[in-house]
C-alpha cells in the first residue's frame, strides 16, 4: 500500500517532534525547585508574609494605645514649673515685693474628682474599640485562610488537569504509533492515523495552556507565601458536613459579626458620655512651692476644689448628642447587615458543599464508566466492530469527565473552607482540608 505524502509528513512529525511541554518543564524545574506543600503549611507561611494582617495587628496596637490615653484622663497629673526672671532695678523699699531677680518653683497635682463618669464611659468605649480591632484581625486571618485555600486548590486543579492531559497524550501517542504501523500493512486507513494524531496535537496544545495557567497559579502562591518554589499541593480527602443548623447557630460568633457588635457598644458608651456633658466638672488641684519670689516665699502650699459649669455652649452639646445617636443607629444597622450577610453566606456555601459532594460522587461513577467504555471501544476496534472515530470519542469523553471531576473536587474542597469561615470558626478550628 502506498502512503500519501501528507501521511509521510504526519508520521515523520509524530516520530521526530519533541514533547510540547519539554521547554516549559525545564524552565519551571530549573527556576523553582518542586516543593510538596499542604494547605495548613501554606496558610502558616502566608500568616508571616501578609501585609494585611500586619496592618490589622497595628490597628490593635493603636486601639490599645488609645485606651491608655483614655485611662490617663482619669488619673492624676503631676507637673513641676520653674522659672528665673530679671526686672529693671526698682526703689529699695519695693524690692521685698518685687526683687530684681526672681526665682519660682512649684509642684502641681491635679485630679478630676467628678465628671458624671464621662471618663469611665470613654474608657469603656475604648475597650469596645479594642475588642473590635481584635475581632477584625481574627476575621482578616480567616479571610486570608480562605484566599490561600482558593489559590491552593486552583493550583491543585491546574496541575491535576495537566496530569490528566499528559496521561491522555501518552494514550494517543501509543495509539497513533500503532495506527502508523497498521496503515503500513493496510490494516487501518490513512484517516484513522491522521484523526488520532490531530487529537494528539490538540491535547499537546491543551497541556501548554495548562502549564501557562500553572505559572500564574504558582505566582499567586509565591505572592501569598513569600516562598520561591514550584509548589506541589497534596491530594486531600473529604468529610461530610454537619446539619445546616449547626453552622447557622455559630454565625453570631463570627469575628466580623462580633466586631460590629463591639462597634454598637462603643457607640452606645459614646452617646452616654455626650449626654453627660451638661454635668459640672469638679477638679482637685494642689501646689507645693519650694521657691517663691519676695514675701510670697512664706507660702509653701495651697490646695482647693474647682467646679466648671457649662451654662451656654452655642448648641454644641446638643449637636454632639444628635451625632452620637446617629452613630448608634448606624452601628446597629451595620451589625444587622453583618449578621444577615453571614447567615446568607452560610446557606450559600452549605448548598455549594452539599451539591458538590453529590456532584463528585456522580462524576466518580461517570469516570469509571467512561474508562470502561474507552477500553471496550479499543477492543472492539481491534476486532473491526467500531470505527476509529468511536474510539477517539470515547477517549475524549474520558478525558473531559476526568477534567470535570478534578474541577468539581477542587470546588468542593474550597466550599468546605468557605463554609467553615462563613460559620465563624477561628482559623485554629478550621478543618484541615478534609472533605468527602
Amino acid at each position: 500500500m502506498r502512503l500519501k505524502p501528507s501521511l509521510y509528513i504526519g508520521i515523520l512529525f509524530f516520530v521526530l517532534a519533541p514533547s510540547p511541554c519539554r521547554a516549559l518543564d525545564i524552565l519551571i524545574s530549573t527556576a523553582m525547585p518542586p516543593r510538596p506543600i499542604g494547605l495548613e503549611e501554606a496558610y502558616q507561611l502566608a500568616l508571616k508574609r501578609s501585609e494585611t494582617l500586619a496592618i490589622s495587628s497595628e490597628a490593635v496596637i493603636q486601639a490599645l494605645t488609645q485606651l491608655d490615653n483614655l485611662w490617663a484622663a482619669a488619673k492624676p497629673t503631676i507637673t513641676s514649673n520653674l522659672y528665673q526672671k530679671w526686672e529693671t532695678a526698682i526703689p529699695i523699699q519695693f524690692q521685698p515685693f518685687s526683687p530684681p531677680s526672681q526665682q519660682y518653683a512649684n509642684f502641681n497635682v491635679k485630679q478630676l474628682v467628678f465628671s458624671g463618669f464621662r471618663e469611665i464611659l470613654a474608657v469603656q468605649a475604648g475597650r469596645a474599640n479594642k475588642r473590635q480591632a481584635v475581632y477584625n484581625r481574627l476575621r482578616a486571618e480567616d479571610l486570608l485562610y480562605q484566599s490561600v485555600a482558593a489559590a491552593y486548590y486552583n493550583l491543585w486543579n491546574v496541575q491535576k488537569n495537566a496530569s490528566i492531559d499528559e496521561e491522555m497524550l501518552k494514550i494517543l501517542k501509543d495509539r497513533a504509533r500503532d495506527l502508523a504501523s497498521w496503515v503500513r500493512i493496510g490494516r487501518s486507513r490513512d484517516s484513522d492515523f491522521l484523526a488520532t494524531d490531530s487529537q494528539r496535537a490538540q491535547t499537546a496544545a491543551q497541556i501548554l495552556a495548562m502549564r501557562a495557567q500553572e505559572g500564574a497559579a504558582q505566582e499567586l502562591m509565591i505572592f501569598l507565601t513569600g516562598v520561591e518554589a514550584r509548589f506541589m499541593p497534596k491530594d486531600e480527602t473529604y468529610t461530610h458536613p454537619l446539619p445546616l443548623a449547626n453552622y447557622v447557630e455559630r454565625v453570631s460568633m463570627r469575628p466580623d459579626v462580633r466586631a460590629q457588635k463591639q462597634a454598637v457598644e462603643s457607640a452606645q458608651f459614646s452617646l452616654k458620655s455626650a449626654q453627660r456633658a451638661m454635668i459640672p466638672l469638679i477638679t482637685f488641684q494642689g501646689n507645693y512651692y519650694p521657691v517663691q519670689p519676695g514675701f510670697l516665699d512664706v507660702i509653701k502650699w495651697d490646695a482647693g476644689f474647682f467646679a466648671s459649669i457649662p451654662l451656654y455652649t452655642g448648641g454644641q452639646i446638643a449637636a454632639s448628642i444628635r451625632m452620637a445617636r446617629s452613630q448608634v443607629r448606624s452601628a446597629e444597622q451595620n451589625f444587622s447587615m453583618a449578621l444577615r450577610t453571614a447567615i446568607q453566606e452560610v446557606r450559600t456555601y452549605y448548598g455549594n458543599l452539599v451539591f458538590g459532594l453529590d456532584e463528585v460522587r456522580a462524576y466518580d461513577t461517570a469516570e469509571a464508566l467512561a474508562a470502561q467504555s474507552a477500553e471496550a471501544q479499543t477492543r472492539d476496534y481491534r476486532r473491526g466492530l467500531v470505527t476509529n472515530i468511536s474510539v477517539l470519542d470515547s477517549l475524549t469523553t474520558l478525558q473531559q469527565t476526568r477534567l470535570t471531576l478534578a474541577a468539581s473536587r477542587a470546588q468542593t474542597f474550597l466550599a468546605a473552607i468557605q463554609l467553615a469561615v462563613a460559620a465563624g470558626r477561628s482559623t485554629e478550628n478550621l478543618p484541615k482540608a478534609t472533605l468527602p
